[in-house]
């Protein structure tokens, strides 16, 4: 049977593996510059963190038997009721703070009071690094047995401290074992090193007595840091404020920031997409302080770690420039300064480096069309002003010349939206983002008042949609339709296909064509129809999917919302388990749960986006 998760997180740390069955996690994260990718706790084939509890010192089952909700749509929350008393436990990660914490509370139904036991044990096998594949890092690992206050650190050295764990107890009545591997540990020394293969076990109990009818709650917090003391220094200091604050003040930030609906039985998929984007798609080094964007921070999806253009910016920004515009410029601080000398590459590290080579149209032209969307929205036109983004855009306007047919007014691209390679290099759904591109960069140098570069990308625009209209759409016996694809150098020579992650059903949500456009709904038809191989027409969950996964795609149904099919889409999405409510790439087209890409961040951000744009209650519709 397939693992269920309930993830969360913050800023600094991730917690991307939370167990439906027992409550266990199985590794944290955290993302490091200097060395361009993730950096996870694990225990190996075992949980890195175990939540447990006993009553006079028998050990409660936990396994098969919680029961989990998210509270502000975002906390993973499990209970456990018994005759004789009620468990609770809460992961949360206070927001902006390099750490997290676990809240684990009783309360004795019973008539006699009993002695309660609240623990956590972490297992440490190993330092992982992901970077679209997961590999353990070579180094060596410690149990700083003796920080400041004589607590305990897990440090990783290669062979400078990169990272620490540091548990903090509620109180001093903390009891702290150790084992490596199987032998007990009774640290005389300050630090002990743990060998390759073995394990690290780090035991951590909190007792009290529990009355009748009482009820006790004991925090567990962990700090993380580059090395042992910054790592105890921020445990220390989630103790010194207490859990009852920190979780005060992380649940007033979460309700803060989430979004109703005119669907409200859509408002929980909304907001807890928004915030698995927000978290997940995007973060803060631990190294650097640096804002970081990619996929996923999850291991779970098959490329984590790494940076597409077309990911971050047409996908997870929209959602963030709507849940929180001052993040939004700090994101766009990172894209147009570490990204921006590789816009359009293929992928590339959160350094802005190239990992996989390749150019693609629509990811070359996703920081223009962001950009205007963040000045837009919030006016904040000191952008303009800044030499860095000015030069982005000239040299956004220099590489698209470089992309043109000799003759026609059509640009190539190497690699389709799905990342895939493809047969004829002029696309339709491609050179449509380079006409919004254009249009939007002739309204960014309107306001930077550069009237000569306004008519001129104008007139450009106007002969590419002229090019479009003219090379892009054939006469086919249902009627006139947009080609997937053309060859310009052979003449009539067309392809016909449709892919989720860049799609025609698009045109009108980029003001190409209205959505009443003949030749749109000709082409739309025939994409949801059974003639296209990737329709899944008829199926339980019928949206679109395409070569690259051949099941319905969780981008295909915003696809559809955002082109005016709301009862298709919805349809899709109200009944869609996904990735346990999280976007995935495709499901199951019987029955409705994830067939490829778990905890697929940018996605998350694209379904509560489109979910906003579409039936938010202060929805604006794009002109």
């Amino acid at each position: 049977m397939k693992e269920s998760y309930y993830p969360t997180g913050n800023e600094y740390v991730a917690l991307p593996t939370i167990r439906e069955r027992d409550g266990a996690v199985e590794q944290i994260n955290v993302l490091h510059m200097g060395v361009n990718g993730l950096l996870a706790f694990s225990g190996g084939s075992r949980p890195f963190l175990t939540p447990g509890v006993t009553v006079d010192g028998k050990e409660l089952l936990l396994e098969g038997r919680l029961t989990w909700e998210r509270e502000a749509n975002w906390l993973p929350r499990f209970t456990m009721k018994e005759d004789s008393l009620e468990l609770e436990g809460l992961y949360f990660a206070p927001i902006g703070e390099r750490g997290f914490v676990l809240s684990l509370k009783v309360k004795n139904n019973s008539s006699a009071s009993f002695n309660c036991g609240l623990s956590t044990e972490l297992l440490w096998t190993e330092l992982l690094h992901s970077i679209n594949v997961t590999k353990p890092l070579r180094g060596e690992r410690f149990l700083v047995a003796k920080t400041w206050e004589d607590k305990p650190a897990l440090e990783f050295r290669c062979p400078a401290p990169l990272v620490s764990v540091a548990p903090y107890p509620p109180d001093q009545d903390s009891l702290f074992s150790f084992r490596k591997g199987s032998q007990e540990l009774n640290p005389s020394v300050r630090e002990i090193l743990i060998n390759e293969g073995e394990t690290l076990t780090l035991h951590w109990l909190q007792t009290k007595a529990v009355g009748p009818g009482e009820t006790w709650e004991a925090f567990f917090y962990f700090g993380l840091g580059l090395d042992e003391i910054g790592a105890f220094a921020t445990a220390r200091e989630f103790q010194r404020m207490g859990g009852k604050v920190l979780k005060a003040h992380t649940l007033e930030w979460l309700k803060g920031k989430q979004r109703q609906t005119t669907e409200p039985a859509l408002d929980s998929l909304m907001n807890r997409n928004a915030f698995f984007n927000r978290f997940y798609a995007t973060g803060l080094t631990i190294d650097t302080e640096e804002v970081a964007c990619l996929t996923s921070r999850s291991p779970r999806y098959y490329v984590s770690g790494a940076y597409w253009d077309r990911d971050s910016l047409l996908w997870s920004f929209p959602s963030i420039l709507a849940l929180d515009p001052d993040w939004a410029k700090r994101v766009l601080d990172y894209i147009f300064t570490r990204q921006a000398k590789n816009f359009g590459v293929h992928s590339r590290y959160i350094s802005g480096a190239v990992l996989e080579p390749g150019f693609e149209l629509d990811e070359f032209c996703a920081p223009v069309i962001a950009l205007k969307s963040y000045l837009e929205t919030t006016k904040d036109f000191s952008f303009l002003e800044r030499r860095d983004v000015m030069e982005s855009l000239e040299r956004f306007e220099t590489g698209l010349a470089e992309k043109k047919h000799p003759k026609k007014d059509l640009y190539q691209t190497w690699l389709l939206p799905s990342d895939d390679s493809w047969p004829q290099r002029y696309v339709t759904y491609d050179n449509v983002l380079v006409w919004r591109a254009l249009l939007d960069l002739a309204d960014i140098y309107k306001w930077a008042k550069n009237t000569k570069k306004v008519k001129h990308l104008k007139a450009q625009a106007g002969k590419i949609k002229t090019a479009i209209l003219k090379e892009c759409i054939t006469k086919e016996p249902n009627g006139s339709q947009f080609a997937w694809s053309v060859d310009l150098d052979k003449k009539g020579s067309r392809m016909f296909y449709d892919e989720p992650p860049g799609s025609l059903l698009l045109l009108p949500h980029y003001g190409f064509c209205k959505n009443t456009d003949p030749v749109w709904k000709n082409t739309r038809d025939w994409i949801y129809s059974p003639q296209y191989t990737y329709s899944f027409s008829g199926k339980a969950f019928e949206e679109v999917g395409c070569g690259h996964a051949a099941h319905p795609w969780v981008l295909a149904a915003v696809n559809s919302l955002l082109a005016g099919q709301k009862d298709r889409a919805l349809k899709f999405l109200k009944r869609a388990e996904m990735d346990n409510g999280i976007a995935c790439e495709s499901v199951d087209e019987n029955t409705g749960e994830s067939a490829t890409g778990d905890a697929f961040a940018t996605c998350a951000g694209f379904l509560a986006f489109g979910l906003w744009y579409m039936l938010g209650k202060k929805s604006k519709v794009r002109k």
